[in-house]
């Protein structure tokens, strides 16, 4: 009677998990059921494993995990994730510029890129948050 009810326990426990996306790490990748997220030298690639299909390559791992997680769950969301992954990578590029500029004192621009700088944080976080949205929910 306890191995059946040791094997009831474990199928419910199967079937309650396949209704669940679960992301784990493996080696260098994160998988998210089906959808595979690796780290490349100019970015994060997100791979379909069972069509080996490429889906998307984007510039931050935020973007990379809500399109794998959507994805996996049946949600297109290749599109918008892109387009605020684009905003994150633009913004933080400047904000680099614009923190490299400061670094001289003397700079007679100082601070008007103090409020560039600021700008540009402010729209990174903007996009991370809608990014957050995808993959937590609203």
């Amino acid at each position: 009677m306890s191995k059946k009810l040791v094997k009831d326990l474990e199928n419910i426990i199967e079937s309650g998990l396949n209704s669940v996306v679960l992301p784990y790490t493996k080696g260098n990748s994160i998988r998210i059921k089906n959808v595979i997220v690796r780290k490349s030298s100019h970015g994060y690639l997100i791979f379909d494993s069972e069509t080996n299909k490429s889906l998307a390559k984007t510039f931050c791992k935020t973007s990379a995990v809500a399109i794998a997680k959507n994805y996996a769950e049946g949600k297109n969301i290749i599109a918008s994730a892109l387009q605020y992954d684009k905003i994150i990578e633009k913004n933080y590029n400047d904000a680099i510029f614009y923190r490299n500029i400061l670094k001289n004192p003397s700079n007679p621009m100082a601070e008007s890129r103090i409020a560039r700088l600021e700008i540009a944080m402010d729209k990174t976080r903007f996009a991370k948050d809608h990014l957050d949205e995808f993959i937590f929910g609203s």
